[in-house]
């Protein structure tokens, strides 16, 4: 299911949800920031209802704000206390951000 295309600036934005398995796969790509967010919000309440490990991809992301850090703060929390796994997949650019935020030390990424 794709919820975008979006567009903020010049970038379009989409959030497709994709079954992987016993899994849901959330794959960003275009800008995340405040206009995008309530967008991958609802996709990502509508995936957590199920309880199944989350993937959330941010490697199609080229820029994150503050913003997205927040989501990933609230998305972790609310996956710890739901009991589901919720793994970051992302790049360079989103893993030097989150190595500076400190955040690499509390989700579960993959490159």
């Amino acid at each position: 299911m794709s919820t975008g295309p979006a567009t903020n600036g010049d970038v379009p934005f989409t959030c497709e949800v994709v079954p992987d398995g016993d899994s849901v796969a959330i794959r960003l790509s275009g800008e995340l920031d405040l206009a995008t967010a309530p967008e991958v919000d609802a996709a990502f309440a509508d995936v957590a209802q199920r309880s199944v490990p989350v993937i959330l991809d941010l490697r199609g992301l080229q820029f994150m704000d503050s913003r997205g850090i927040r989501m990933l703060v609230a998305y972790h929390d609310q996956a710890l206390a739901a009991g589901f796994p919720l793994t970051v997949a992302c790049d360079e650019p989103i893993t030097k951000l989150l190595k500076l935020t400190g955040l690499d030390r509390r989700l579960m990424l993959i490159e």
